[in-house]
């Protein structure tokens, strides 16, 4: 919901535009897999046990979305002309300090060089490793932040958290920050005039989340140590959860189609 009203308002206020249009057919490919995707979640894990069954189907649910996304897809749509428009600052100086406070992963990899096949499989395996460390770090503070209090291993200073239930943290404060990377892309896409990647990656993202994020995890866990069963008040709450979310999934899908364009009243429903 976050994601594209910040894309409008980002376009709006900064003059890119005075409006935004989206293709129907991204609006509709995407938007609707992603409610498919949701009503699978919701029917293969409505009970109290997850198996790795689970997991895979959420995976070949995904896998199914890709096809259909490159089977649909022409050689001619949404090409982005990047060539002219991306690297506008490469003619800025940039300093180490820079690149670490912005972590411009790529200037710190690669530095001013070109990319190339052998230096882009180490930007991409040292930004994997960035990733995982975060989100390593992610779940370790998100659980502290949920206790009451929590000392830091080493420290004897006592902090005091939200003493709210894990649950909470998860789906308002994780989320949140994981959403963060792709607020950022879907804001540098629109303002280059993008408006089909910038909507087709936030609702690509979750998608991605739902199927994979969550599946491969599920899958991995289960065939090493069985299956997961879940508390009565979690099995409750989540499925409450999961019920509103699709409604808010769908009332979101219906104000991206409706009309032709997105302009001001679109970011104030989201």
């Amino acid at each position: 919901m976050i994601i594209p009203a910040v894309v409008i308002l980002v376009v709006l206020f900064t003059g890119v535009a005075k409006s935004i249009v989206v293709s129907k057919k991204v609006i509709l490919r995407d938007g609707i897999s992603l409610i498919i995707a949701e009503l699978i979640l919701i029917l293969i894990i409505s009970g109290s046990t997850l198996y790795w069954w689970h997991g895979l189907i959420l995976m070949l649910t995904y896998a199914a979305y890709i096809t259909f996304m490159f089977s649909t897809m022409s050689t001619k749509d949404d090409i982005n002309e990047e060539d002219e428009d991306e690297d506008e600052d490469e003619d800025e100086e940039k300093s180490l300090f820079k690149a670490i406070w912005s972590l411009d992963l790529e200037f710190l990899v690669i530095g001013k060089s070109k990319i190339n096949s052998s230096n882009a499989w180490r930007l991409l395996i040292f930004s994997m490793l960035v990733i995982g460390i975060s989100c390593f770090l992610l779940v370790i503070f998100c659980e502290w932040l949920g206790q009451p209090t929590f000392v830091i291993p080493g420290c004897d200073v006592v902090f005091y958290g939200l003493d709210v239930p894990i649950m909470f943290v998860a789906v308002i404060i994780a989320s949140a920050a994981t959403s963060v990377p792709d607020t950022i892309i879907s804001m540098k896409d629109a303002k280059k005039g993008n408006y089909n990647d910038a909507v087709s990656n936030a609702i690509g993202s979750n998608i991605f989340d739902i199927c994979f994020a969550l599946g491969f995890p599920l899958f991995l866990y289960t065939i090493f140590y069985g299956e997961i069963t879940m508390s009565p008040e979690i099995v409750q709450f989540s499925s409450e959860l999961r019920i509103l979310l699709f409604i808010l999934t769908v009332a979101a899908f219906f104000i991206y189609f409706i009309g032709k364009k997105m302009g001001l009243l679109k970011p104030i429903c989201y």
